[in-house]
């Protein structure tokens, strides 16, 4: 029974997210938008039926980040909002895991690997055992 309210709660988010282009000025607002941006998008729906984020992206002062900031509670045309890549969270409201290739992470590389980041960073010259300290002087 718990599983079944979670998965009509999570069907129904996208059904309660915001459409852009039928969106009021508040309603943009109380998204996350600017006010300076939530009048240049009600301004641009007297002449534009958004498609897509480039769409909004194409509005002078709409940012990525600004769509990655409140994508979660939007849809155009019924669909959830994209980020650059275009994906679209998997569930509303919850950020995607930042790629272990750009989170900040070190390579260490393997044991034995001759790269730059493999092998000991300690001593220089005379093997840095003893007390030496790791300054290459050794015993």
């Amino acid at each position: 029974m718990k599983q079944l309210i979670i998965l009509l709660g999570l069907l129904a988010a996208p059904a309660m997210a915001l459409e852009v282009n039928d969106a009021s000025y508040d309603e943009l607002v109380a998204a996350g938008f600017s006010t300076a941006d939530a009048q240049r998008i009600v301004d641009a729906q007297l002449t534009t039926t958004f498609t897509n984020s480039r769409d909004l992206l194409a509005i002078k002062g709409i940012t990525q980040g600004d769509l990655n900031r409140v994508r979660s509670s939007l849809t155009i045309n019924g669909e959830p909002v994209t980020t650059r890549s275009g994906t679209a969270p998997a569930i509303p409201g919850v950020r995607a895991a930042i790629p272990a290739s750009k989170s900040g992470t070190v390579d260490l590389g393997s044991p034995g690997s001759k790269g730059k980041s493999g092998g000991s960073q300690r001593g220089g010259n005379g093997g840095g055992g003893g007390n030496g300290g790791g300054k290459g002087k050794g015993n």
